[in-house]
């Protein structure tokens, strides 16, 4: 009998961890619904296999989000999409505590992260302001 030839299994080169959580506030007709995030590699939104973009909705918790992808990484980013405050009583904002690299940590709060959606003197902003919060729509882009 003939031996069968093994199936290779792609081993991932890059395993992300998004640490995150964020609070919740009504769409302008429906329920209560946290930050929503994305996950942007080079440059562009990260896909699962089946060509779908990597998101999550995050909770009220702080959470472990992953995504394993096998791709030489240069940049990376957590991109904020869904802002609320439309019941002016709940706003939705995103907190990222940090991103992980293979294991190794990328803080938000680092002053080389750039933060896009910042709220700084009352207004959204961008750039190095040391916050794991983003306030609008925006995104933290990770110095690797």
């Amino acid at each position: 009998t003939k031996t069968p030839t093994p199936t290779k299994t792609p081993i991932p080169v890059a395993n992300i961890v998004v640490r995150a959580m964020g609070t919740s506030a009504k769409n302008a007709s429906g329920p209560l619904e946290y930050p929503l995030m994305y996950l942007k590699i080079n440059g562009s939104r990260a896909k699962f296999p089946n060509g779908s973009d990597v998101k999550w909705y995050v909770t009220g918790n702080p959470e472990n989000y992953a995504f394993g992808i096998n791709k030489v990484i240069t940049k990376l980013e957590v991109q904020y999409t869904n802002n609320s405050e439309s019941d002016k009583v709940n706003d939705r904002n995103l907190r990222v505590d940090y991103i992980s690299l293979n294991g190794r940590i990328y803080e938000s709060e680092n002053p080389t992260t750039i933060a896009a959606g910042a709220w700084v003197n009352n207004k959204c902003a961008t750039g190095n302001f040391a916050t794991e919060w983003l306030f609008c729509n925006g995104y933290f882009r990770y110095t690797l």
